[in-house]
């Protein structure tokens, strides 16, 4: 089969999208497939076309965001659009599988319109989740992409009950999960970014954005510090609120006790994780929560705030904890808790990597896609 995976972000982009599109286009490679990639040129600097693991990438301009708005649809569209079209063609594409809903689902849209080529749209919860309900891009484009396209999922069913909230949509919406490679390699170190890897700690990760809680944490951490003077908190992760955090932990006098590895390679991360004494994941709202998987997979206990699709994932005293968003009391509670309690997190963390294994793996995420893929084609 030719498979086009289309999405706005892929690699050197990071975050969950990217995680997904990069997962499945080797699950599927493995299984036999040709699959492209579609993918925006950013950085500007990007290559235009590569292969990464046998997949064949290429990238384009959909929109000059630097220039505004106006702009959007003035000077590259055509030319994405001619672009996007040709790749179609030239491939000999059997299925587009779009992911995430926003305006490049236009582009995908046309293309549907002018080639009548089978279309899955996997919404991924940042494109509708963080709109307001009475949003134009909500109330009226959301609902007009997902039903014109041949099968739409999403990866919760907290994800699932937002969009069904939508009355004028009306094509049946599923639930595929996203997942985690089980079979993970990584670079044995004893040393990482000022890190001991014997050290006394645990972590979190993410993109440093507001709505993930690391402040919460860091303000929870400074209540209990003194109680665990040899424990430290390891964020890992870069974005646009780290000078906002590094500051917050000068002014609770934690520097020697936080430390910010900035982004890392996944075989940078995982020697980390293996030593960590948990993870801690504080969001204000999340649709899904891959970090938590990628804990769990090496026998991590997981605490997170119960939020969205947080709870699908973790099994409240079987694989962790939820805990109350947005309570700094609540995040000191579950630190405190953890320190005192490693059988627990023993205990929570072989559960957790039986959950992920058995749930939450590539192998079946993949299977699961092809099916619908399948369905839309036969």
């Amino acid at each position: 089969m030719n498979i086009l995976l289309v999405s706005e972000w892929y690699y050197p982009e990071i975050g969950g999208v990217a995680t997904v599109v990069s997962e499945l286009a080797k699950k599927y490679v493995s299984l036999g497939h040709n699959v492209y990639i579609l993918t925006s040129k950013i950085p500007r600097n990007a290559v235009n076309y590569e292969v990464i693991n046998d997949v064949k990438v290429y990238r384009t301009i959909f929109f000059e965001r630097e220039r505004g708005p106006s702009k959007w649809l003035v000077r590259p569209f055509f030319h994405a659009l001619k672009f996007y079209k040709n790749l179609v063609i030239e491939k000999k594409i059997d299925i587009i599988h779009h992911h995430y809903c926003k305006w490049i689902g236009l582009y995908t849209f046309l293309i549907k319109k002018m080639l009548d080529i089978p279309i899955l749209l996997t919404m991924h919860g940042t494109d509708y989740n963080y709109l307001p309900y009475n949003s134009l891009f909500f109330k009226h484009i959301i609902p007009f992409l997902v039903n014109k396209f041949d099968a739409v999922t999403v990866v919760s069913n907290d994800g699932k009950r937002k969009i069904q909230k939508l009355k004028k949509i009306t094509k049946k919406i599923s639930v595929v999960y996203n997942g985690i490679e089980p079979d993970l390699d990584y670079t044995k170190v004893n040393r990482l970014n000022n890190i001991k890897i014997t050290d006394n700690y645990f972590i979190s990760i993410g993109v440093l954005i507001k709505r993930k809680g690391f402040d919460l944490i860091i303000k929870a951490f400074k209540t209990i510090a003194v109680k665990y003077p040899d424990v430290k908190y390891i964020i890992i992760g870069g974005g646009p609120e780290l000078k906002n955090l590094m500051n917050l932990v000068k002014e609770n006098n934690l520097v020697n006790r936080v430390i910010f590895t900035g982004y890392l390679k996944n075989n940078e991360i995982i020697p980390i994780i293996k030593n960590a004494k948990f993870l801690i994941h504080a969001p204000k709202e999340e649709p899904f929560g891959i970090v938590l998987l990628e804990a769990m997979i090496f026998n991590k206990a997981v605490f997170a705030s119960r939020v969205g699709g947080i709870p699908e994932i973790i099994v409240d005293n079987v694989t962790g904890k939820l805990f109350k968003p947005n309570s700094v009391i609540s995040i000191m509670n579950i630190i405190d808790y953890a320190m005192t309690n490693p059988i627990k997190l023993d205990k929570f963390g072989n559960a957790g990597r039986k959950r992920v294994l058995e749930k939450f793996n590539w192998n079946i995420i993949a299977r699961d896609y092809l099916d619908i893929y399948h369905k839309i084609l036969y």
